[in-house]
């Protein structure tokens, strides 16, 4: 069960990203979800730019502010329904879309991902490996446990390296 008042500090959190991006044209932060393994991690840390939701291509990582918490999934596709764009996004880990956005929603595009002390920019491409974790219930929770305790080894063992 969730305490309401981190629930509350959280939607404050999301709110007043949601205005710093739109206010700025751009925003960084820290991804703390598992939705987009294994494209990003939870500690990586995303830039996203403002863009406008009619030169979206398929495949790009979109910010969304939605309910009061941000989204970060894969544009899966856009269309126009009843004269609004919309935007149908999935996260690579999950097995079905998420509920139409509209634009308005659209925060950003993620340009960068930074994992550690290397930078690159996100591929519009799903990966192979995404299916695994996206597959079954059973199959796709303990490949998520496995890849996340390798993970959290490799950022042990390069804090360590680091230290030497």
């Amino acid at each position: 069960m969730t305490d309401p008042a981190e629930d509350v500090v959280s939607q404050v959190k999301c709110s007043v990203a949601a205005e710093a991006a739109r206010k700025h044209g751009e925003l960084r932060l820290r991804v703390t979800g598992l939705s987009m393994l294994p494209a990003i991690w939870p500690g990586d840390i995303v830039t996203v730019q403002a863009r406008e939701a009619s030169g979206l291509l398929p495949g790009e990582l979109l910010l969304v502010e939605d309910a009061g918490r941000l989204r970060l999934h894969r544009l899966v596709a856009n269309h126009t329904s009843h004269g609004e764009d919309q935007l149908i996004t999935r996260g690579d880990s999950l097995a079905y879309d998420d509920p139409p956005i509209r634009a308005a929603q659209l925060l950003g595009v993620v340009t960068s991902i930074q994992r550690g002390a290397a930078g690159y920019a996100p591929s519009r491409r799903r990966s192979r490996l995404a299916w695994l974790f996206s597959s079954s219930s059973c199959l796709g929770t303990w490949v998520t446990r496995a890849a996340l305790r390798l993970h959290t080894l490799s950022a042990r063992k390069e804090t360590l390296d680091g230290v030497s």
